[in-house]
């Protein structure tokens, strides 16, 4: 088994799926619908930069003040985690890569705003195949 060391970034991202605020008539996005819609924009990022994103995405409810919009029980959206395996991309290139997806994603959900955080990681990359070398 190979292991690699790598200082990389860890990023999360929790995007609503509903359009607009003072939501309380939400429609649920189908988990496989949002699924689809990110790989698509990512595919679109990777043939114009060479750069894929990946993200492990979990269901999830915003919820923020009532009176700034967010419906009594949350807001319908998508919780987005990833980081950056350099030995496929580097920091540098994969950040606005991943700037560009985030915002193609919010446009294509009708978003109007969303918080990126990426903070600092020590990535560590097993791969066990065959054949595969540094």
């Amino acid at each position: 088994m190979d292991k690699d060391y790598f200082n990389s970034i860890h990023w999360t991202v929790t995007i609503g799926t509903n359009p607009g605020f003072d939501l309380e008539n939400q429609q649920i996005m189908d988990f496989g619908e949002f699924v689809a819609l990110f790989q698509r924009v990512s595919e679109e990022e990777k043939n114009k930069s060479g750069v894929w994103i990946t993200a492990v995405i979990t269901p999830s409810r915003l919820a923020y003040r009532h009176s700034a919009g967010c419906p009594i029980s949350g807001e319908y959206a998508y919780t987005l985690t990833g980081s950056c395996n350099t030995e496929f991309a580097s920091v540098d290139d994969y950040v606005p890569a991943l700037k560009r997806v985030l915002a193609k994603l919010k446009d294509e959900l009708g978003q109007v705003t969303f918080t990126l955080e990426i903070i600092p990681a020590h990535l560590v990359f097993y791969n066990d195949e065959p054949g595969y070398s540094e």
